[in-house]
């Protein structure tokens, strides 16, 4: 696989600053691939591309080509955060010919998670809030649970995302709150991590 054909067509779609977050994102994705046995080729593509359709529109996708079946207006009306994840497959199907249905359900659920995802999932899940370029208080802490348990960064990560999306009174997606409930149960030390959490925030 030649990520550089996919870096080329990618950079005409989204801008020079997500351009550079993309990038590290994979380069992270195949750190953590590697580290869990993954394939390390699927995680760097799903990486790189996993926020391809984030300066699209619904109505921008319909300019493309696509059809309404597959632009998802509603979740776009309640959770446009999320929404570029749920249109990934069918995005990156179409602008980039991938196929393989790991590497695009990963892209999926990069942003809300969701309950007993596989560890390709769950890498791709929290790479992008563990790459160097984010500046975030308890980036390192979740980095380093990554590289020891895949559970444990994602019960992190969704307790952090929560937490956040609660003091801001924003709409939280139910599928964030079923991949908090799942991993939470699934950790190692829920406790532990939510406390350091909460000291480091």
């Amino acid at each position: 696989m030649n990520l550089e054909l996919y870096q080329a067509k990618l950079s005409e779609l989204i801008s020079e600053k997500r351009f550079d977050n993309v990038n590290r994102v994979s380069e992270v994705a195949g750190k953590l691939a590697v580290k869990h046995g993954e394939d390390e080729q699927k995680a760097r593509l799903a990486g790189l591309l996993h926020d391809a359709a984030k300066e699209q529109s619904p109505d921008k996708m319909l300019e493309m080509g696509f059809s309404d079946s597959e632009i998802d207006r509603e979740t776009f009306g309640s959770f446009p955060k999320v929404w570029h994840a749920f249109v990934a497959p069918e995005f990156c199907k179409t602008i980039f010919s991938i196929n393989d249905d790991a590497t695009l359900s990963a892209m999926k659920w990069h942003t809300t998670g969701k309950e007993e995802m596989t560890p390709l999932e769950q890498l791709v899940f929290v790479e992008d809030y563990i790459e160097p370029g984010r500046n975030l208080p308890d980036r390192a802490y979740i980095e380093d649970l990554a590289f020891k348990s895949l559970d444990d960064a994602c019960f992190a990560l969704s307790f952090t995302t929560l937490r956040s999306l609660l003091n801001r009174g924003l709409n939280i997606h139910p599928l964030s709150v079923s991949c908090h409930n799942h991993y939470l149960l699934c950790s190692t030390d829920s406790h532990e991590i939510k406390n350091t959490l909460l000291i480091l925030s």
